[in-house]
């Protein structure tokens, strides 16, 4: 293309690149209203920096003489666009490692192994990696999770899954003895009545008898809105999730989980998920001691992951975790299109 031929190309891509900046900064917005859609469910959590590219973009075709005004615009944009869904932390130096080597420290491993391509080799791989001292695992069956025991050259000792024969139950595994197990779904009729599938499990929570404390865990899976029957579900598992946490909280009760870690299918752009945390009074482990931007799952199995839906949440208010996150890994593997999370816990002191 020739230089006569430029101003023309730039009033055409003008209102195409402000078209984009107008539609990603509406889906930017929707980060903060609770909606249900399963599409924006997808695409919400990228729309800031869609929005960023366009304003770019549009900065770029403007004339010179409003060039630097747009690129003004370009930087409050990003500033206010990305560092909340996208911006946990970057800069991980190996600290996962280090943790730990720590002889105070806990590693916990986490990860939907995805019943329909489970393959145990790859996490038992990743299990041995991490050295993980407990396992939580989300869509599998006691089968699954008995034939991936017993393929480690050191199984675990201690066991628990859901209740039922469940392809997309969940499991805990543990070096040391689990105690208090609760299934979440037996004490809440709306869940019952509203579940999908007979397969479906919100929580699983139980305590680990640590060297260093008692540990109170829920290994979660919340619902993906990616029908509208699932949807619906969401809809009531979110408010019933988070009101059995508030009232635990409020009660001083025990059963209050000091990690929450799995499977949340959302990222920190969805509002229910920053509601669940706020309201329940925990933080995302990614915001603590996060490596990059922590993105975990693909829309292609083996594919390059691109949104941060698995989580640990770990108590917001530092005087109230009995253990704290000091260091927290994406892993970069999996036959599922989910990757793995781990964290490594130390005792809180004083």
């Amino acid at each position: 293309m020739n230089r006569l031929d430029w101003p023309t190309f730039r009033r055409l891509l003008v209102p195409v690149f402000g078209l984009a900046c107008l539609v990603t900064a509406v889906l930017t917005l929707l980060r903060f209203v609770s909606f249900d859609n399963p599409w924006l469910h997808l695409f919400v959590p990228l729309a800031p920096v869609g929005l960023v590219a366009s304003l770019l973009g549009l900065a770029v075709l403007l004339p010179r003489r409003a060039r630097l005004g747009g690129l003004v615009v370009v930087v409050v944009g990003s500033a206010l666009a990305l560092p909340g869904p996208l911006l946990p932390r970057f800069g991980c130096t190996g600290r996962a490692a280090e943790a730990a080597a720590s002889s105070q420290a806990v590693t916990v491993f986490s990860h939907n192994a995805s019943y329909e391509v489970f393959d145990s080799e790859l996490v038992a791989a990743e299990i041995i990696e991490v050295g993980a001292d407990v396992v939580l695992l989300q869509e599998v069956d006691p089968a699954m999770t008995a034939g991936l025991n017993s393929s480690l050259p050191a199984p675990f000792e201690h066991v628990v899954t859901g209740a039922g024969e469940q392809t997309l139950g969940l499991s805990i595994l543990s070096r040391w003895p689990i105690t208090d197990v609760i299934d979440s779904v037996s004490g809440h009729e709306s869940l019952l009545a509203n579940r999908w599938t007979d397969d479906v499990n919100p929580m699983l929570f139980a305590t680990v008898g640590t060297p260093q404390g008692e540990l109170r865990l829920a290994n979660v899976h919340l619902s993906a809105p990616r029908s509208p029957k699932l949807v619906e579900r969401r809809r009531i598992e979110v408010p019933v999730v988070r009101d059995q946490l508030v009232a635990w909280k409020q009660a001083g009760d025990p059963n209050l989980p000091d990690l929450m870690m799995g499977d949340f299918n959302a990222s920190t752009s969805h509002a229910d998920f920053r509601m669940l945390m706020t309201d329940a009074g925990y933080v995302d482990g990614h915001r603590l001691a996060g490596c990059g931007l922590g993105t975990t799952w693909s829309p292609l199995s083996r594919g390059p992951a691109v949104l941060a839906l698995d989580h640990a949440l770990v108590q917001a208010d530092p005087d109230e975790r009995v253990f704290t996150i000091e260091a927290m890994r994406s892993h970069g593997y999996a036959a599922s299109d989910h990757r793995a999370v781990s964290v490594v816990l130390s005792p809180r002191t004083g």
